[in-house]
């Protein structure tokens, strides 16, 4: 995140995304190890997952202006929801 801060132009546009911890514990509890989301048996792959609030940490600790963070449908709902944020560069 400090790298795009750093590259982007001032009042530039950040669009970032992550899983979404809370549907992933009501959907997939036991494909969870922590906040690890392992989708794959028998793979050491894994997506980490988020709550919407960390996301915003994340952008505000690197520098940006959340413009918004929200839940969205990935592609199918049952699919589940992912985590959307806009930010926006305001000091360069």
């Amino acid at each position: 995140m400090k790298e795009c801060k750093r590259v982007l132009k001032k009042d530039g546009l950040l669009s970032f995304s992550g899983h979404d911890y809370e549907f992933q514990i009501e959907h997939y509890k036991t494909c969870l190890q922590d906040k690890k989301f392992y989708a794959y048996a028998d793979a050491d792959v894994y997506w980490e997952s988020f709550y919407p609030d960390e996301l915003k940490t994340f952008a505000g600790k690197a520098g940006f202006s959340v413009i918004l963070c929200e839940k969205g449908v990935v592609y199918n709902p049952s699919d589940g929801t992912i985590l959307h944020c806009l930010c926006k560069n305001e000091k360069k």
